[in-house]
């Protein structure tokens, strides 16, 4: 058996030896330093500084020890040291009757400083100016004054204040704190180790377990990971990014104008009937979707062109330039041989006159 779990035995076997002593015990108020009822025998060895801030916690509250309660504080350091769904459920449900009463924290306090693995040393009322004073009933008066000339120095102890006379000072109060290392966080453990995520019941009762890494979501307290994660960051999120290349934007940051349909820096025209995106243009007679035939022709060229601009050459060719057709429009030497291909141009130089076809 290992010496914590000794001291554990010890303190549970005090325990049970004063939950049967005459209830006669019970009528012990807080000491002046040390510790109420059965835990006054260890005042004098070395957890008596735990007494001193069991005591120092009874007197600033106004507790006085109930094997009820010790009962119910020796279950939670049962379940810190071996934690289980039992232990630790008991030790929860003490708590919770308990809950707001500041004695039962004044003895879970001690009790833990008691069992702890150090020992802080005896109590200062084991030789307070010389006197041990252990187990004396407080002053009604003054719970951390003098209550009789012991405290003083052999100088007077006005009880009705608790001051010492002849200018000696008063008996200082217990510590409230004494710092000794307890290792169990048994149920706290327990619990914690129950889930890896949110919110959750155990034997502790509502209990935070934490978050999620960002690449991982939480379902029913356990991290799993995300089918996709958004460019927010979010696990299975909706957020997207726009046009902009902006997350969960709204496609108008970088917009340098709009389109008919209203897209950003869109290419959508309107047609001339009006329509966004339409394909209606006007025709030659400046009809919208017309196929030019809403206007009358006042000519047909060479090539039959309705109000077409093409005509003859000199040489006879519709659209030509008149370069197919030699010097002197064609006419032979001395107007001889004046037919077809003379006509057009043949000056009077040709002297080809009407014989010329025109």
């Amino acid at each position: 058996m290992t010496a914590r779990a000794r001291l554990l035995c010890a303190a549970l076997a005090a325990l049970a030896a004063w939950l049967i002593a005459p209830r006669a015990a019970l009528a012990q108020v807080t000491d002046h330093w040390g510790c109420d009822s059965f835990m006054n025998v260890l005042t004098g060895g070395g957890d008596g500084a735990c007494c001193d801030v069991h005591d120092a916690c009874y007197a600033t509250y106004g507790c006085h020890a109930t094997p009820e309660r010790w009962a119910a504080v020796s279950s939670c350091t049962t379940a810190d040291i071996v934690p289980n769904i039992g232990t630790c459920t008991a030790c929860v449900a003490a708590a919770a009757f308990y809950a707001g009463d500041p004695c039962f924290f004044c003895d879970l306090e001690a009790e833990h400083c008691i069992v702890g693995p150090s020992a802080p040393g005896p109590s200062i009322c084991t030789n307070l100016n010389g006197q041990d004073v252990c187990g004396t009933l407080r002053n009604n008066n003054n719970p951390f004054g003098c209550v009789d000339d012991r405290f003083c120095a052999g100088q007077s102890c006005d009880t009705s204040t608790g001051q010492c006379g002849g200018g000696v000072a008063m008996p200082p109060p217990a510590p409230s704190y004494v710092a000794w290392p307890w290792p169990f966080n048994g149920c706290l453990n327990l619990c914690a180790s129950m889930g890896q995520c949110g919110f959750g019941l155990t034997p502790c009762g509502l209990t935070y377990f934490g978050e999620c890494a960002s690449n991982q979501q939480c379902q029913n307290n356990q991290c799993v990971a995300c089918s996709w994660v958004d460019c927010a960051g979010t696990c299975n999120g909706s957020a997207q990014t726009d046009q902009c290349g902006v997350c969960n934007g709204d496609g108008t940051s970088c917009c340098q104008w709009y389109d008919c349909f209203g897209t950003c820096n869109g290419s959508a025209q309107t047609d001339c009937d009006g329509v966004c995106g339409g394909g209606a243009t006007y025709d030659s007679c400046g009809v919208c979707g017309g196929d030019g035939s809403s206007c009358a022709c006042q000519w047909y060229d060479c090539f039959g062109v309705c109000n077409g601009g093409a005509s003859y050459d000199a040489c006879g060719v519709c659209g030509g330039d008149g370069s197919e057709c030699g010097g002197g429009g064609g006419c032979g030497g001395g107007c001889g041989g004046c037919g077809w291909g003379c006509g057009w141009g043949c000056g009077g130089g040709c002297g080809c006159g009407s014989g010329c076809y025109e």
